[in-house]
């Protein structure tokens, strides 16, 4: 057998072979294998690209031929897709001998039908690094093409659903915090998606639901229950609100587990708000039969209204046919001193027909709104309403009979855009309290009769009196009193300040006069005469009269005689004052001095307070006893205010205690004058202000303290920007002489790196100047003096000369006044105004205005463009130092300018501030003091 195997080859370099033989065919098996198994092809190709190989399985679907493939390279067969331009990009891929993945095209069958494949390829080489060709693998992807254009058109259809209906959709994941809103959530409801995404719910506020509801909510989304028509109200700004309604059903993924949730939103705002308004005119009706008489009604409705429309206050104005005006009647308002001191300053207002939102609805029977009342050329008391912080206001009609009988006027802190409904349904109302109005004054002209009755025993008065439309008595009565018999003799014909009432001045009688020209009621008002050598006291009150026009008639009233009593008063008040002194000072203690100034009455507090005893400091005056730091000047001083019988006030000294420590005082006085106006003496009050003077002494060393830093802080900056200039320039010196002198032996990337250096010297030299300029405008300032306004504006331009060419900018101005200031300030100040206004400029060249205009005691300039805007968050961080709010790539700067202008017009002694809106344009104001002497020129 050994033999045999020798003779056969068999040897051990024989098994070799027949191993790689097997080895090679069991790869070609597997090989066959996988193609039997697989959708792909495989194929080969030449170094030309000519097919060599090609084989598919039993499963591949392909429009390729059978046979004919070999030889021929892919873009020689017969193809609809890619065009030229992509097989040669396919080409380029090629013959630079890269690999390729999912390259695609495709093909016709012989029955019509477009067949899509997908290839992917690798360069094979041979072992000594030869080019043989291609290889790689193929698939048809027709089917997967189909699907996701099915996909496609199916989200098309549910995007166009979304977009056109009343609704929109969302999603949210396990943790119900939403993950997706169609885009129509924006345009269908103006609130912004981003302030839902990534939220949950209850994670923004809602108007209409309690911790408790929203409790509800999570607990049924916790059971991964569906849910419909859950509704929330949201804020949407400028006093309105958003209702939606939200219907929702879980997610759960094919193995059963919970995803979240999905579902449906629709505003429901109109609907809600038509529900509001029905349920405010019956709250209207309700106020109305409820209430016994017009002004109960008018306050119950106008609170009603306030409180369900969110207005701060309401008012009501009568219309005055006689006099052509309408009046302030009846109001409510929200607690608080600004909405109060609105309401008061509203009594005196009255609007003449067509005059202020009033005057116009009494006119034309039209509801009018204004979303903001400072800005409107249609309100009349602007300044009333800017003084109280008044924007919003609702004026509407209270009619009878088609006739404007009041006009209801509503006020809120907020601007408020126009609501079309409220206008619409306050017709009905303002009809509903018109005809009520109407009702209850036939009621009360059925009791006129009776007033006279009510009046006498309402008031509970000795006499009854009556006057005419010019305040002439008519009517006098009442008997048994002798002053009411001599006052009726004298009287009937006269006025009140004809007759010969000693305790009222002229001032005090125009006041009186006043009121009764404004027909307003008035109590109590106490008059002084001499009956018979005697003294007599009457107080009187009266109401004015109306016809059942509502024309004024006249006054009727009482008087009572009040002589006892007053004199009752005279003899307490001497006992009085003494308390009232001291409970007006606030004292620590109490003391009083006789007409040489020694004390005579001491309170023990003094003892408390530096253990000084009382019968110690009796019978001597403040000088007698030592003070510490008090000179004979100073005691003199204070001994004059004595004399002139002044009181003083906070009066300081310093004494030694008991245990010898220094004690501070502060004492304050009044003189004292008997029945005869003769000086008696000095009452007064003293306090320990020991621990204050101690807290001054402090609070004056750390306002040094803090004083001396701020000028070392100032000089700091000034040396550290000044010294820094000069190693820039070195840097940026040296790296211009190494880009001339080696420039051509450096690359494209040193180059610029160089460029990088240069840029950033000159930035940091730029931002070192601006530096300088911010820390010399406290401390390197000029002198003010008058300087003429459009001559520093001529300067600011000529520095701004070729800005002003290069952007094709307009600069226009209005006459300008004479200020009293620091010119190189100023003009620094309106050029970096002006700069930014040629920097931060839109796509329409820059059109700049300055304007002047006098506001009380200063001068309002301003500076107004065309340009960008600013946002209103932003309208006092850009006053800040570095604040920027662009890339330096779209527009250049340091972040100083606007810093440098805010000291220069603190400088000056007054502010500046900014008024834009975004594509708009913007307008900075600042205000100067005014100085005499000034003039436009």
């Amino acid at each position: 057998m050994g033999s045999n195997k020798q003779e056969r080859g068999a040897g051990p370099g024989a098994c070799a072979p027949r191993k790689f033989e097997s080895d090679l065919g069991d790869l070609d098996e597997r090989f066959q294998s996988l193609l039997r198994l697989t959708t792909d092809f495989y194929w080969e190709t030449d170094p030309q690209h000519r097919f060599t190989r090609f084989d598919r399985g039993p499963k591949a679907i392909s429009a390729l031929p059978q046979s004919g493939l070999v030889g021929k390279t892919r873009w020689e067969l017969a193809y609809t897709r890619p065009d030229e331009a992509g097989w040669q990009a396919h080409r380029e891929t090629l013959e630079r001998r890269l690999p390729f993945h999912d390259f695609e095209f495709a093909r016709l069958t012989p029955a019509g039908e477009e067949r899509h494949f997908r290839i992917s390829g690798e360069p094979a080489f041979a072992a000594g690094g030869s080019f043989l060709g291609y290889r790689g693998v193929g698939q048809d992807v027709t089917e997967l093409k189909r699907t996701e254009s099915g996909l496609r058109q199916s989200e098309a259809r549910f995007r166009g659903l979304a977009e056109l209906s009343a609704d929109w959709y969302w999603e949210q994941d396990e943790q119900f915090r939403f993950s997706f809103l169609s885009s129509s959530y924006e345009a269908k409801t103006g609130l912004d998606p981003a302030e839902l995404l990534g939220r949950r719910s209850w994670d923004k506020p809602a108007l209409n639901l309690t911790e408790e509801d929203w409790a509800h909510h999570r607990a049924r989304l916790e059971r991964h229950e569906p849910y419909s028509e859950f509704e929330i109200q949201r804020a949407a700004g400028r006093g309105h609100t958003r209702w939606l309604s939200i219907s929702g059903e879980p997610v759960f993924g094919e193995d059963g587990r919970f995803r979240g949730y999905r579902g449906v939103s629709r505003d429901v705002t109109r609907r809600k708000r038509g529900q509001q308004l029905l349920a405010l005119e019956h709250a209207v009706a309700r106020c109305l039969a409820d209430a016994d008489n017009a002004a109960e009604a008018l306050k119950a409705v106008i609170r009603a209204i306030c409180e369900s429309e969110s207005w701060d206050c309401g008012r009501y104005f009568r219309a005055d046919e006689e006099a052509g005006v309408v009046r302030f009647e009846e109001f409510w308002g929200v607690a608080g001193a600004a909405i109060e001191n609105f309401i008061e300053g509203s009594r005196a207002v009255a609007y003449p027909r067509g005059a202020g939102l009033a005057g116009r609805v009494w006119e034309t029977g039209e509801p009018l709104w204004s979303d903001d009342t400072s800005k409107d050329p249609r309100v009349l008391m602007t300044a009333l309403g800017r003084d109280f912080g008044i924007h919003g206001a609702f004026v509407f009609p209270v009619t009878f009979e088609g006739k404007t009988i009041g006009v209801l006027s509503f006020n809120t802190r907020e601007t408020r855009e126009p609501d079309d409904g409220l206008l619409q349904a306050v017709r009905v109302i303002g009809s509903q309290i018109g005809q009520f109005l109407k009702r209850m004054h036939a009621e009360e002209e059925q009791r006129k009769s009776e007033a006279r009755f009510r009046s006498l025993t309402m008031l509970t008065s000795d006499t009854y009196w009556e006057q005419d439309e010019h305040y002439r008595f008519t009517l006098f009565t009442g008997t048994g009193k002798q002053w009411i018999d001599g006052v009726r003799r004298t009287a009937i014909g006269k006025t009140r300040w004809e007759m010969g009432f000693l305790n009222m001045s002229a001032a005090d009688w125009a006041a009186h006069i006043a009121v009764c020209e404004a027909h307003q009621p008035y109590y109590d008002l106490e008059l002084y005469m001499l009956a018979d050598g005697k003294k007599l006291w009457v107080s009187v009150s009266g109401e004015p009269i109306h016809d059942e026009s509502g024309a004024f008639k006249g006054y009727r009233g009482v008087g009572k005689d009040i002589t006892d009593r007053r004199l009752a008063q005279e003899k307490l008040r001497a006992s009085e004052e003494r308390f009232r002194s001291l409970t007006a000072l606030s004292s620590d203690w109490y003391w009083e001095q006789d007409e040489q100034f020694r004390f005579t009455v001491v309170s023990g507090g003094i003892q408390a307070g530096f253990g000084i005893s009382p019968q110690a400091v009796l019978g001597k005056t403040r000088w007698d006893v030592a003070a510490v730091g008090m000179t004979d000047e100073d005691w003199a001083a204070h001994k004059a205010v004595l004399e002139a019988h002044q009181p003083f006030r906070d009066f300081e000294y310093a004494r030694l205690d008991a245990q010898g420590r220094v004690r501070h005082r502060s004492v304050s006085g009044e003189p004292m004058f008997d029945e005869h106006g003769r000086f008696a003496g000095y009452r007064g009050v003293g306090r320990d202000i020991t621990e204050r003077k101690a807290a001054q002494a402090k609070l004056k060393q750390a306002h040094d303290d803090l004083a001396r830093s701020n000028a070392e802080l100032e000089q700091f900056a000034y040396v550290a920007s000044h010294d820094l200039q000069e190693p820039l320039r070195m840097v940026s010196s040296y790296t211009q002489l190494l880009a001339r002198r080696y420039g051509e032996r450096l690359d494209g990337d040193a180059r610029e790196f160089m460029d990088f250096i240069v840029d950033g010297a000159a930035r940091m030299k730029r931002l070192i100047e601006d530096l300088l300029i911010y820390s010399r405008v406290g401390t390197r300032g000029k002198e003010f003096r008058p300087v003429a306004g459009e001559h520093v504006l001529a300067r600011a331009r000529n520095n701004l000369k070729a800005a002003i060419e290069a952007s094709g900018a307009t600069i226009t101005h209005d006459p300008l006044p004479v200020i009293e200031a620091d010119d190189s300030q100023l003009v620094q100040l309106l050029q970096n105004l002006i700069g930014n206004a040629l920097k931060f400029h839109g796509a329409e060249p820059p059109r700049v205005h300055v304007g002047a205009a006098e506001r009380g005691d200063d001068w309002v300039i301003s500076v107004r463009d065309n340009g960008i805007g600013i946002e209103p968050q932003y309208f006092e961080r850009i006053f800040l130092m570095f604040q920027r709010l662009h890339d330096r790539g779209e527009y250049p700067g340091t972040g100083i300018g606007l810093a440098i202008c805010k000291k220069v017009v603190d400088r000056h002694g007054g502010r500046i501030w900014v008024e834009s809106v975004p594509g708009e344009g913007s307008a900075f104001r600042f205000t100067l003091p005014k100085q005499r002497g000034e003039s436009h020129v």
